[in-house]
């Protein structure tokens, strides 16, 4: 007889699991500016988000309009049947309005880092019925790389990667995150074409860049890049001039969207100075191949 051994139990310590975020979904309506709306064949997006959130879904409320300049420029730069990818997609406003510009022959990446507005960001993909429109749970970064994520509960397009400990103190769950190149994501995508690209980091933009490097090279996109001189500063030493140093250095050219700015030069980094100086404004800009 053959005597087995019993197979000894290994302790492995539990890891903490953050609590969930209790929220309750609701639904919003988005409505389109004129020449977007024509540009889709449709008035408005109708979406799920968060009923608590007072950043995105407050903001459509209260003004029914959520950056319109933005909306522009995604359907002046992305082409029917073209690809987007939308890095720090939210619930995919801006995903679900390129799903709809660029139809069944097109693509759109949505990348979100939150495990808590992944769920509706996918469903609200799903519902545009553009079979090439995915949502990707992960965070761009410039390296493979384990992150701290912050969902915050009532700001949540405030939520961001964590990477110093010094970022602004919202109520908010943290999470760890894969944290994965632009560049590793457009290859196992399997895309052979990259059109637009709108990165909406809240201050991480620098390190999407950096791991974006080949896609950007081999498809030269447009790119659509907020500018926060505020959040930049949570993240290890790189400032809003460093990111607008590198766009360039990218061989980029960078133009304001905002009405407001547009008689303002963009290349010149002083120029953004002299905003924020003026008032603490979120600079979309548009970044086109030189």
């Amino acid at each position: 007889m053959v005597q087995r051994r019993r197979p000894r139990l290994i302790h492995r310590k539990a890891s903490k699991v953050p609590p969930p975020v209790p929220y309750t979904a609701c639904t919003f309506t988005v409505p389109l500016p004129s020449d977007v709306a024509a540009a889709v064949n449709r008035p408005s997006l109708t979406l799920l988000g968060v009923e608590s959130d007072i950043s995105i879904v407050g903001e459509v409320r209260r003004r029914g309009r959520w950056e319109p300049h933005v909306m522009e420029a995604i359907v002046r730069f992305l082409p029917p049947g073209g690809t987007f990818i939308d890095v720090g997609a939210n619930f995919g406003i801006h995903a679900a309005l390129a799903a709809a510009r660029v139809g069944d022959a097109g693509r759109v990446l949505a990348v979100e880092a939150s495990p808590v507005t992944l769920g509706l960001l996918a469903q609200n993909l799903a519902n545009m019925g553009c079979p090439g429109a995915v949502a990707v749970h992960a965070a761009a970064w410039s390296r493979p790389e384990i992150l701290r994520f912050r969902h915050i509960t009532q700001v949540v397009g405030g939520s961001h990667v964590a990477f110093t400990g010094d970022e602004r103190p919202w109520d908010g769950v943290q999470y760890q995150v894969l944290g994965v190149p632009l560049d590793t994501l457009v290859t196992l995508a399997g895309l052979e074409r990259v059109d637009l690209i709108k990165i909406d980091v809240e201050g991480s933009e620098h390190r999407v860049l950096q791991g974006a490097a080949e896609t950007l090279r081999r498809h030269r996109p447009t790119m659509i890049i907020e500018f926060n001189q505020e959040t930049a500063r949570f993240f290890d030493g790189h400032t809003a001039e460093d990111l607008h140093r590198l766009v360039r250095e990218l061989g980029y050219r960078m133009a304001f969207l905002d009405p407001m700015f547009t008689a303002h030069d963009a290349n010149d980094y002083a120029a953004m100075e002299r905003i924020w100086q003026s008032r603490n404004q979120v600079l979309e800009v548009a970044c086109t191949p030189a």
